[in-house]
């Protein structure tokens, strides 16, 4: 009788790890997903507003051809530009 329980427990703890492993690997995924959308976020914003405004076509033109910055670095020339008011649209 013993035995039996411990294989049963044994059995349901090798389900739960495989379970939690799946969900672990789920889980990782979607966040990378998430990360890579948000880098490009300011950037597709920057570059539509690029054809109604001034300003944001200036930061455009500095960052269309580096796709290595992120969302801090494109912040951070658009404040050294002094561009509130993008900066404010952006954000």
């Amino acid at each position: 009788m013993a035995k039996s329980i411990k294989k049963s427990i044994s059995k349901a703890t090798k389900k739960t790890k495989k379970t939690a492993k799946s969900a672990v690997k789920e889980v990782k995924s979607e966040v990378s997903k998430v990360i890579d959308t948000g880098t490009s976020t300011i950037r597709a914003t920057v570059e539509k507003l690029s054809k109604e405004d001034a300003q944001a076509a200036h930061v455009w033109k500095q960052i269309k051809d580096n796709k290595s910055l992120s969302e801090n670095q494109i912040k951070a020339i658009i404040n050294s530009r002094n561009f509130f008011a993008l900066l404010g649209k952006v954000a």
